[in-house]
């Protein structure tokens, strides 16, 4: 491929890089000291073609972008093989979104989209990836000197990579067949002498076994029977826990505790304490707790005070649907007569509210009548009683000025005015007196209505709340409503079996009731439970004996078994072993013969990329070495070794000046190009040459860059990069870079 312009923006160094009209045939000079941006040139074309540089790889491509700009592009101009023009622009952003577009210079529509597909295209297209183009057109002077780095490109070129892999591959598991064997007959001996020490016997084994069954039968028996009682004890213990704690929590509830508290306590106690009988029931031994009876007898005496409360339950559902009426809650007497509080209270507000707004405007009229009646009466005193005044005169100019018509003869009508006034002024006064009385009448009115609906609602909410508020407390405040049939049910459960909810001596007596029922209860579980560990602990014992019994005969008859067992499966290893023997061996001779066809495939395509390399090296090395090296030849593993005229011998690089070094594997690098070229059937081919002259001397310099035009038609586009040229009248094109420009604009 031949580049024919690169623009670039923001790439490394250049905020802007336009290199246009690039001579397709001859040598392109870079020049500049270090740091002023040659290498930035030569990245910017890896970083066009492959969207990376050898300094960044693809996980670093956002390093491509010149510091502190957001985003970098490029797009660049070349044509491949086929003589088609090709265009490839590609960008990059600080949050590594990549784009990229390969196109045939001058159509519209790009044929690859994206940085994979540009990718595969750009290989497809110039017949080289990555590792190909750093080892063949990009020579770097810190590289030029070793082969090495080239290795697997060489393979490639020469196309014995995939056969030396698989060479690499035969041997590996030529190695691993040897060991497999070696292996396999270490074992086989080893298993044999095992076999021998073993003592095989099959005597008493059907006794054994039948003696083992008849104990394993008497201890299934036992454990049944333990399971049983471990199951009842485990019932009892759990029963009489909730007993106790059923018991205690009815205690420690004290007698300030709600109706359904007490109920609810006595529901747990019940179910505990049926639970523990029902566990004692299926025990044959003897106990207290089978035939006691004592705490369902207090729990159910307990149950039927609880049950002498309903009535007065009753009579405050009663009462409650009354006070419902009065506070106007829906559902309750829905046809009663009497008038809400609620609706009372609102009428009586909005009756205010009315009055008020009346009395505020009897005030407002009273006030307009009062200054009209102070205005008139004040106007005629003054025209008729001080017609003389300057007030009187003043106020009569003034009339004159207001009214054409105005005379002395309407003074009367002034004072008729006055009069009525002051008369409609005295009955406003007095109506809004009345109004005032009335809306102080209405404020007392609805203070009652007030504390009315106040004392109700606590006494509906006191009856909501009798089953859960604590028992004395309610039975005082029920004591306090103004009702007969309540207070007689209240009377009659407080006489009789509500005594015990009220009076302290006769809780505390029923609290010790309990407590010896509960403490009771407790020593006979704990010595019923003793007496079931007891059996427990005998049967375990036997159960123990049969175990140790049995363990005795298992081991007797694993072990005859086990040393069966071996016997057999030794021998039967040894019998398996000798086909994977036959089968390593046969592996081995197979891959052995596979082998010496790989390494001789490979001998050959080495000694035929020789041939190769020499010839191209026979016309190229002369030039560059002033006839002393002629010829080049590379072993099977790529070392090289160079022809010396001097010793009629080849010689290796490192008996030779660091300069002839040089110019020998500047040499190797060119011909390896020319056969990436030449398999790639690329046609003509562009060479990269970063310091190539490091150390060389001048003249050696002059004649290489002189004769790089004139060493192969398949490359012709070189891009030298050095810091200055002796003679750049020598190159087509001289790029100047200069550390204090970041733009660089030119045109071939």
């Amino acid at each position: 491929m031949i580049i024919h312009s690169i623009h670039a923006v923001n790439v490394l160094k250049y905020a802007k890089l336009n290199l246009d009209n690039l001579p397709e045939k001859g040598k392109i000079a870079v020049s500049g000291a270090n740091e002023s941006g040659k290498t930035a040139i030569v990245e910017t074309i890896s970083f066009a073609l492959f969207g990376r540089t050898f300094t960044n790889d693809p996980d670093n491509i956002t390093r491509t972008i010149r510091w502190g700009e957001s985003s970098c592009s490029v797009e660049m101009v070349f044509t491949a093989a086929s003589d088609n023009s090709y265009t490839i622009t590609r960008s990059v952003d600080k949050q590594g979104l990549h784009s990229a577009e390969f196109a045939i210079t001058g159509e519209d529509a790009p044929f690859a989209i994206g940085p994979q597909a540009v990718l595969d295209e750009v290989i497809n297209v110039c017949g080289f990836d990555f590792e190909q183009y750093l080892d063949s057109l990009y020579l770097a002077q810190m590289e030029i000197t070793s082969s090495a780095s080239q290795a697997e490109t060489i393979k490639v070129i020469a196309g014995s990579a995939s056969i030396e892999a698989i060479s690499d591959e035969l041997r590996y598991e030529i190695g691993n067949e040897q060991n497999g064997i070696s292996a396999a007959e270490q074992e086989r001996g080893r298993i044999r002498n095992q076999i021998e020490s073993l003592d095989v016997q099959e005597d008493s084994l059907p006794v054994t076994e039948t003696e083992k069954n008849q104990f394993a039968e008497q201890i299934n028996v036992h454990k049944e029977e333990i399971r049983s009682l471990q199951d009842t004890s485990s019932r009892m213990r759990e029963a009489g826990t909730r007993v106790q704690e059923a018991g205690h929590a009815l205690i420690a509830a004290g007698r300030n505790i709600s109706i359904q508290q007490w109920q609810e306590h006595l529901t747990s106690l019940t179910d505990s304490n049926a639970m523990m009988r029902e566990s004692v029931n299926t025990l044959e031994m003897e106990s207290e707790l089978r035939s006691s009876g004592e705490l369902k007898k207090y729990a159910d005496k307990l149950q039927s005070r609880l049950l002498a409360f309903e009535p007065v339950r009753e009579q405050c559902n009663t009462v409650r649907s009354e006070l419902g009426t009065l506070l106007g809650e829906r559902g309750r007497n829905a046809e009663a007569s009497t008038v809400p509080l609620p609706r009372q209270q609102s009428r009586l507000k909005r009756r205010r509210i009315s009055q008020r707004l009346y009395r505020t405007t009897l005030r407002m009229v009273l006030v307009a009548f009062v200054l009209a009646t102070i205005l008139l009466g004040t106007g005629w005193w003054l025209l008729t009683q001080s017609p003389d005044s300057e007030m009187s005169v003043r106020l009569f100019n003034w009339l004159n000025q207001q009214s054409l018509w105005w005379g002395s003869e309407y003074l009367t009508l002034v004072r008729n005015a006055a009069i009525a006034s002051l008369l409609i002024t005295l009955l406003l006064y007095f109506m809004s007196t009345r109004v005032k009385s009335r809306i102080k009448q209405g404020a007392e009115e609805l203070v009652q209505i007030n504390e009315r609906l106040s004392i109700v609602r606590k006494q509906a909410d006191l009856l909501d709340h009798v089953n859960d508020r604590p028992l004395p407390e309610v039975i005082l405040e029920l004591k306090q409503l103004d009702n007969i049939p309540l207070k007689t049910a209240l009377e009659n459960f407080c006489e009789n079996n509500g005594s015990i909810f009220l009076s302290e001596q006769l809780f505390v007596d029923h609290q010790q009731q309990l407590n010896v029922l509960l403490d009771d209860i407790a020593s006979n579980v704990a010595a019923l439970r003793e007496s079931i560990a007891t059996e427990v602990g005998r049967r375990n014992s036997l159960t123990d004996e049969l175990h140790d019994k049995i363990n005795r005969l298992d081991h007797e008859i694993e072990d005859i078994r086990a040393r069966q067992k071996e016997a057999a499966d030794l021998q039967k290893i040894i019998e398996d072993m000798q086909p994977s023997l036959d089968d390593h061996r046969a592996r081995i001779q197979v891959r052995e013969t596979a082998l010496k066809l790989a390494e001789g495939t490979c001998s050959n395509i080495y000694t035929q990329f020789n041939q190769v390399l020499s010839k191209y090296t026979a016309i190229v090395m002369p030039r560059l070495t002033e006839g002393r090296y002629r010829q080049i030849q590379i072993d099977d593993k790529l070392r090289v070794r160079v022809f010396a005229t001097e010793k009629n011998d080849f010689a290796d690089l490192e008996e030779l000046s660091s300069g002839t070094q040089r110019q020998i594997m500047l040499a190797m690098r060119m011909a390896i190009s020319k056969a990436l070229v030449e398999a790639g059937q690329q046609g003509r081919q562009f060479i990269i040459m970063d310091e190539p002259f490091a150390f060389f001397d001048r003249e050696r310099i002059r004649n290489t860059i002189k004769s790089l035009t004139d060493l192969d038609n398949s490359i012709t586009q070189f891009w030298i990069l050095t810091q200055e040229f002796e003679s750049p009248e020598q190159f087509e094109l001289n790029i100047e870079c200069s550390r204090d420009r970041d733009e660089m604009i030119l045109s071939g």
